[in-house]
């Protein structure tokens, strides 16, 4: 996905759109997981700091100013889990 497909996705995702921001969970998944699983040691844990993060990312992506920004945003919250 390029950027401009991926602005579009965060832009849907922020009004509302949950096929959207499902889209955008999938192209950052693996990249959480790595990163939880790395911090954590364990499957169930990192399976557990990335479904909390991805309930916080959803549920604060309506006030991201800057749709580039997602990426850093998510890693924030998940670093902080």
């Amino acid at each position: 996905m390029n950027g401009e497909e991926m602005k579009a996705y965060v832009l849907l995702a922020r009004n509302g759109d949950t096929a959207a921001f499902c889209k955008l969970y999938e192209l950052y998944y693996k990249d959480m997981y790595r990163f939880a699983y790395y911090m954590l040691g364990n499957t169930t844990d990192a399976e557990d700091v990335i479904s909390e993060t991805v309930l916080d990312a959803f549920s604060s992506i309506k006030s991201l100013k800057k749709p580039e920004s997602l990426n850093p945003c998510i890693f924030k919250i998940l670093s902080k889990k």
